[in-house]
């Protein structure tokens, strides 16, 4: 029990670094919705009164469709890491960076073949490819080499996990879906796993960026880690 309680301590902890989670419509009464839409937030900027947009209705529908959207990342999540995870193994003679990269494309790999059992249930279609963000960082990543490619692999670890915990955490906490919901929350903790490792091997090899992480979702992370070597 224990451990669970740890992993989603630190989902909370990066989840609060990440998206900020939707509001639920429905826990509003229609008479509070009318007056938040027609509602404008007024703020002073540079002496001048200025209304601020109501994003109630984009949150709204950012809830009722984060089930398709939850699949749709994290389909392009599982394809990027197992196309960077390849390309590590290939550039990498880092004893740790090739295990974070081996790791995650077994298991990235598996969940990407569950994913796909659901999109298929569901009819809907998967994506054809990791997307253009996740192919523009593997470009760059593709012409490093050495010491250089270490860091910047485990330093595009770091931020992809923080992204995972925080895109899974949302889906078991706003999702609708309960097939998609339970994928979400079979997988988290098997991603809560990686972070933790991912934060180990980036300090060792130097990794920009992860110095400057929370200690404390540092010290849940690998507390989750230990937890999990135990279970």
């Amino acid at each position: 029990m224990k451990n669970h309680l740890t992993l989603w301590a630190l989902g909370g902890a990066l989840l609060g670094t990440g998206l900020v989670a939707a509001s639920d419509a429905q826990a509003q009464s229609s008479t509070n919705q009318t007056t938040t839409t027609r509602t404008q937030t007024m703020t002073m900027q540079s002496g001048k009164m200025m209304a601020m947009p109501n994003t109630a209705p984009l949150k709204a529908a950012m809830t009722a469709n984060f089930d398709r959207i939850f699949m749709i990342h994290a389909a392009q999540t599982n394809m990027a890491e197992v196309m960077m995870g390849g390309l590590a193994l290939r550039r990498s003679s880092n004893a740790g960076v090739r295990m974070i990269a081996s790791t995650t494309m077994r298991d990235h790999g598996k969940a990407q073949r569950d994913l796909a059992a659901i999109f298929r249930a569901k009819g809907a279609p998967m994506p054809a490819n990791p997307g253009p963000i996740h192919t523009a960082v593997y470009e760059k990543l593709s012409r490093l080499r050495g010491r250089a490619f270490d860091q910047a692999y485990m330093a595009v670890q770091v931020g992809a996990h923080e992204n995972s915990v925080t895109l899974f955490s949302h889906e078991t906490e706003i999702g609708r879906d309960a097939t998609v919901k339970a994928h979400a929350q079979n997988k988290l903790p098997g991603i809560l796993g990686h972070t933790a490792m991912i934060y180990d091997v980036a300090r060792r090899v130097g990794a920009p960026g992860v110095n400057l992480r929370p200690p404390a979702v540092v010290q849940a992370a690998m507390q989750s880690m230990m937890r999990m070597g135990r279970m």
